[in-house]
């Protein structure tokens, strides 16, 4: 999905495209390769420290998951100082705010639409980076979810 939005932007702006995960089939794997063309990059299995060094170089964190996530990989893009673009599913709305730290598409048009702003407008996607990475400090730390954790197991028992 995040290949098929960005063949339908044209920014002002060159930009590529990095998929970094973990996945055993070779096809898909295949199939991502030859439909990103040539503005994407397929990164398997990187280790914690090149993961880091990915953000470090990135500008902008998307995500396509329509299934189940915690938001753990918007978070750490956030750490680095990344806004975020997701389909809004799952955990995105928890850790994006729309409009301040990334923005949460209803569609694989909205999705294209906000890679664009971003995309062309560096300054904008800085401030939303910083926003981010504030913001998950903030709300998002070992403790404070371990906090949580107890009170509702408090409030179970």
């Amino acid at each position: 999905l995040i290949i098929k939005a960005l063949k339908r932007i044209q920014p002002k702006r060159k930009f590529s495209l990095t998929i970094a995960g973990s996945q055993p089939k070779t096809d898909y794997l295949r199939y991502l390769k030859k439909i990103g063309g040539h503005f994407s990059e397929v990164v398997v299995n990187p280790t914690d420290s090149q993961l880091a060094k990915l953000y470090q170089k990135s500008h902008i964190y998307v995500s396509a998951d329509r299934y189940p996530f915690f938001g753990l990989p918007v978070c750490e893009a956030a750490y680095f100082a990344k806004p975020a673009v997701a389909l809004n599913f799952a955990a995105a709305s928890e850790i994006i705010k729309h409009g301040k730290t990334g923005y949460l598409a209803q569609d694989l048009q909205e999705l294209s639409n906000y890679l664009t702003k971003l995309i062309d407008n560096p300054t904008l996607s800085q401030k939303m980076g910083k926003q981010a990475k504030i913001y998950v400090q903030k709300n998002f730390s070992w403790e404070k979810i371990a906090k949580l954790y107890l009170d509702q197991i408090g409030k179970i028992l």
